[in-house]
């Protein structure tokens, strides 16, 4: 199998790669580097959608939820803050619509290139780190639908509670996401891992 510039063989269980990495880096340097080559909404709703349906397997609920909640809307940010919009996700409840909405790095402007690059791995490289904030975010946005749907009430000071309840599992669903092969027209074996991993590396306030 070949793919950028590398050819990959197997034998038994052990794999061998041949090829230059030096123009395997130069290739993706140029992908990532390229507005436009990467439909980040299209990521977003792999995984968001892959733990809904995991969530709706195994919680107990009405239907009509479990259909309000497979439903859920993806849209751009309404410009607002800077020049034409901020970097955040976020998520909108209207009763039984939930809508997540995100930025679209293809469109950022020289502002938000250097707020992303404040907390990445540098200006160079903000659409690969944005591409890692789409799979992984949304996991933890995703999971205040449910709290919503299934009626989880938070009285702490600034919603905490809610806001730990959405963390804690997030990851793992997006993991069970991702082995499950719920979504595999964008993920692969080891992809949520290896997101992980990049953070851990790269990102200097998570």
């Amino acid at each position: 199998m070949e793919s950028y510039g590398l050819v990959l063989t197997k034998e038994g269980t052990q794999y061998s790669v041949e090829g230059d990495w030096r123009v395997v880096k130069q290739q993706l340097e140029e992908y990532f580097s390229t507005p436009g080559n990467i439909d980040f909404a299209k990521i977003i709703a792999a995984g968001s959608r892959g733990i809904i349906e995991l969530v709706c397997e195994k919680f107990d609920m009405p239907p009509d939820r479990k259909k309000a909640l497979r439903e859920f809307e993806i849209t751009q940010i309404v410009p607002f803050g800077l020049p034409e919009y901020e970097v955040s996700f976020a998520i909108e409840v209207k009763f039984d619509t939930y809508t997540m909405i995100h930025p679209d790095a293809n469109n950022y402007t020289e502002d938000h290139i250097n707020i992303i690059s404040e907390n990445s791995s540098g200006k160079d490289r903000y659409l690969l780190h944005h591409l890692i904030r789409c799979m992984v975010t949304p996991s933890h946005e995703v999971l205040h639908f449910v709290q919503s749907a299934l009626k989880i009430k938070d009285k702490s000071e600034q919603s905490w509670c809610l806001e730990h309840g959405a963390s804690f599992p997030s990851l793992s669903l997006l993991t069970a996401v991702n082995r499950a092969g719920l979504a595999p027209e964008v993920f692969s074996p080891g992809l949520v891992e290896a997101c992980l991993v990049y953070f851990h590396a790269t990102v200097k306030n998570m």
